[in-house]
């Protein structure tokens, strides 16, 4: 079930073979919905592989596993909610870990419902290094840089040499000349030495002064009832500034925005919970079945609002100090959620001028003065305009 052009197709291919097995080719080179179904209506498939979003697909159409079937799951993070699913029917689940680079796995683990998601230990031939910043080890226990050693390693990058040397560095811990190859993905081993898979490194973000991993709010997101697929992305406009946007694919009907919300709130700072929750049957795909987050950044979003008479309350007049007896505090308002406290602040757009009144001084825009007169950033999750 895996496009050609994929590096994943490999073991699709040769794996069976080498076993004595049939190999079953599921339409052209990128199959389609259809023709999956068709081949898995036709034939008694008992080894599959396939993305996340790939398993997400063929759930939502109806299609449900055979106990004896043996599933492979790579190329994404594995959500525990779909996780269960797979195997509710008595089938088996492994779950592989390894980039491109590494041809085509470096580490795989069966799946337990019952078990915190893992992406295991190195298969045959490859060994797995955590790196700090200075690229030595980490000590047991810390998240680092997940670096990959062993036969399957490519040469390098084709006529990029400066990429290659960045990438493929000397092993710390291996014979002279050999190499790690530096993933970018951040991991870490628990006390069974299985590791855990915590997002990219470099996909860290800086968002209104803290930094962020979409990746560690993904995680926690997939364990929430009723998701079977997150991702988050960070979303910019002249209008609204940068916001962390979460895409959810429920499993139920009863999966929403609050309960999402509250779950977030629960498990993680208040600067980590996204502005928006989109809430969808399925997220957009790349050729090689991996979820397109850049296709997920053009995505029309909610309006969180519509234009109105505000509703300012007397905690809000407090806070901002708006002169409520001006005529022109009638303006568009969008919600913005504060820890411990949600309701309706308002937005101001640019042509739409707002009379503030008891300012003591100017204070920079993202700041509170305290009691004291020192100054505090504000940690409010929603955004703030130009006013």
């Amino acid at each position: 079930m895996t496009p050609l052009s994929f590096d994943v197709s490999v073991p699709d291919i040769f794996w069976p073979l080498s076993k004595g097995a049939t190999l079953i080719l599921a339409g052209g080179l990128v199959p389609k919905r259809a023709e999956l179904l068709a081949a898995l209506t036709r034939r008694s498939i008992t080894l599959m592989q396939a993305t996340p979003a790939t398993w997400q697909m063929l759930l939502s159409v109806g299609w449900t596993p055979e106990p004896k079937q043996r599933l492979l799951c790579a190329g994404e993070a594995l959500a525990p909610d779909l996780a269960r699913r797979l195997m509710k029917d008595g089938a088996t689940l492994w779950n592989f870990y390894g980039p491109t680079e590494a041809c085509v796995y470096a580490t795989c683990s069966r799946v337990d419902a019952n078990k915190v998601i893992h992406i295991g230990q190195p298969v045959h031939g490859a060994d797995v290094t955590l790196l700090d910043s200075l690229g030595q080890p980490v000590a047991p226990g810390l998240p680092g840089e997940l670096a990959i050693a062993g036969t399957g390693l490519a040469r390098g990058y084709l006529n990029q040499a400066g990429l290659t040397a960045a990438a493929f560095v000397p092993n710390p811990l291996g014979m002279p000349g050999s190499r790690l190859y530096k993933s970018g993905d951040k991991a870490r081993r628990d006390n069974q030495q299985q590791i855990r898979f915590l997002g990219r490194i470099d996909s860290q973000i800086k968002l209104r002064g803290y930094r962020i991993e979409p990746g560690e709010i993904e995680a926690v997101l997939s364990t929430a009832p009723g998701v079977t697929q997150a991702v988050v992305v960070l979303r910019h406009s002249a209008k609204t500034g940068k916001r962390l946007i979460a895409h959810v694919v429920p499993g139920d009907d009863q999966t929403n925005e609050p309960k999402l919300r509250q779950y977030l709130a629960n498990h993680l700072p208040h600067y980590m919970i996204p502005s928006i929750f989109v809430i969808t049957d399925k997220l957009p795909l790349t050729a090689t079945g991996k979820v397109n987050r850049r296709a997920l950044t053009q995505i029309a979003l909610p309006q969180p609002a519509q234009e109105g008479t505000a509703c300012i309350t007397q905690l809000e007049k407090d806070i901002i100090l708006v002169d409520l007896t001006d005529p022109r505090v009638g303006f568009p308002v969008f919600q913005v959620v504060v820890p411990g406290y949600s309701d309706i602040l308002p937005y101001h757009p640019a042509n739409s001028p707002v009379l503030f009144t008891g300012w003591t001084r100017d204070l920079p825009m993202g700041y509170v003065e305290e009691a004291d007169g020192s100054l505090e950033p504000c940690t409010a999750q929603g955004f703030f305009p130009d006013w």
